[in-house]
């Protein structure tokens, strides 16, 4: 009797244990797609200045490469990773952006709780190593297009 006690007791500490990691796992992966979500919308209206402005510095090509390989690490569970990726994307979108005389609207702006998703995000140089630029990877229609999957 006492035994089965202990049995069911560990049952359910072990059950709660479990379905706490999967609530803040469940939250992570919300939380990195609404961050993805909002990258997307960002280099959509990069897209719209730099088609306006005809400046082209090669940001947004990179942007959307960084974007593409977001998408890549979210799908396969690295939420960190995608995140930190998106947000590099970002700076670039911003970039491009700038250098087609223009600002980011201030809804573009990181949140705090986007913020503090970006507080430990390794340097630039970095991240850029992790991806090859590839030079036929410049249609940024085709990358909205993919974008639309995680929605």
């Amino acid at each position: 009797m006492k035994g089965s006690f202990i049995y069911s007791a560990l049952i359910i500490m072990f059950s709660l244990v479990f379905n706490s990691n999967s609530i803040m796992a469940q939250a992570k992966k919300e939380s990195a797609k609404k961050f993805l979500n909002r990258t997307h919308m960002i280099i959509g209206y990069a897209k719209e200045v730099v088609s306006q402005h005809k400046v082209y510095t090669g940001d947004l090509a990179k942007a959307c490469t960084h974007q593409k390989l977001a998408r890549e690490l979210f799908k396969e569970g690295k939420f960190k990773g995608a995140v930190y990726h998106s947000h590099r994307a970002r700076v670039l979108a911003f970039e491009a952006i700038k250098a087609n005389k223009s600002r980011p609207k201030p809804e573009m702006q990181l949140t705090e709780a986007e913020q503090e998703m970006v507080k430990d995000i390794p340097i630039a140089a970095q991240l850029d190593a992790e991806v090859t630029v590839q030079k036929d990877y410049t249609d940024v229609e085709a990358a909205s297009e993919r974008e639309d999957e995680l929605k």
